[in-house]
């Protein structure tokens, strides 16, 4: 969760290797990699359902906690 997502997605293109992950547009717009607000993610999250068919989410062990606050905020949507 972050209320700058543009900056968090720069700080996650110099730790990737990856052309395909290799600037903050690529980052935002990759559909398994999660930036942004509670609210923002609730609503990417909604929109990745109805666009991919996406019925499960998972995250690493210390994140589960962050990514509880966005499924609560899914769940109102």
């Amino acid at each position: 969760i972050s209320d700058d997502a543009g900056r968090s997605a720069a700080e996650l293109v110099d730790r990737f290797d990856d052309a395909s992950l290799d600037t903050t547009e690529k980052i935002l717009a990759n559909p398994f990699i999660k930036i942004g607000t509670a609210a923002e993610l609730a609503d990417e999250i909604v929109r990745d359902r109805e666009r991919f068919g996406f019925t499960y989410l998972v995250t690493h062990g210390p994140h589960r906690d962050k990514l509880a606050q966005v499924i609560s905020a899914v769940r109102n949507t």
